[in-house]
């Protein structure tokens, strides 16, 4: 099953969760998604957003969105300024908003919530606002979110609760062997549905 194709056709109007541990490939797939939704909605203003500082820049090419002028690239410092800029497109793209992709939307969540005391509100906030949106302007909002190892074994999603409560489809990134692994989570029907696909040169190269 060509689970791009799906988040494409079911995901307009929701909010879509990628999470998986670092190198399963959450920022590669997300570029792609994101280049394929731009070129379907030309006359719309997509937007992804880094947490992660510049590391992404380097991937922008190999999906051929330099030069697309309806697509902006922005990095945030901390969750307020993530928040803030949300805010920003909210008000002032709300009309002609096609996309809106976070990468990672919980980097900052996780050192946060141990100092911060707004760090729920302010996820919980940027959650509940980007699925507004989408709701509202029939866009399309992802997330990539970080994991980190449980003590028992296995990972979890720092800031599972809220980021599972606002997300429509969440699908689960892991490694098998040479090939990146696409999983659906959730909505329950289309549950252990899969995806294989390997990143190349070219980008993203789906398998089966």
């Amino acid at each position: 099953m060509n689970l791009v194709t799906f988040v494409i056709s079911y995901g307009r109007g929701k909010t879509t969760l990628l999470y998986g541990e670092a190198g399963s490939g959450k920022t590669n797939l997300a570029l792609y998604i994101l280049s394929i939704i731009a070129k379907k909605l030309p006359s719309h203003m997509h937007f992804f957003i880094s947490s992660e500082g510049s590391l992404f820049k380097h991937l922008i090419d190999r999906y051929k969105l330099g030069n697309l002028d309806n697509v902006l690239f922005s990095e945030v410092i901390n969750g307020e300024h993530l928040l803030s800029t949300i805010i920003d497109i909210a008000l002032n793209y709300k009309g002609k908003l096609g996309s809106i992709i976070i990468d990672s939307v919980n980097n900052f969540y996780r050192d946060e919530v141990l100092y911060h005391k707004d760090a729920n509100l302010i996820l919980n906030t940027i959650m509940s606002l980007i699925t507004s949106l989408a709701s509202s302007t029939r866009s399309y909002s992802i997330v990539t979110a970080q994991v980190r190892q449980k003590p028992e074994g296995g990972v979890e999603i720092s800031g599972s609760q809220i980021l599972m409560f606002w997300s429509d489809i969440v699908m689960k990134l892991s490694k098998e062997d040479e090939f990146k692994v696409l999983e659906v989570i959730h909505p329950n029907l289309f549950r252990g549905a899969k995806m294989k696909f390997v990143i190349g040169s070219g980008g993203v190269e789906i398998i089966e």
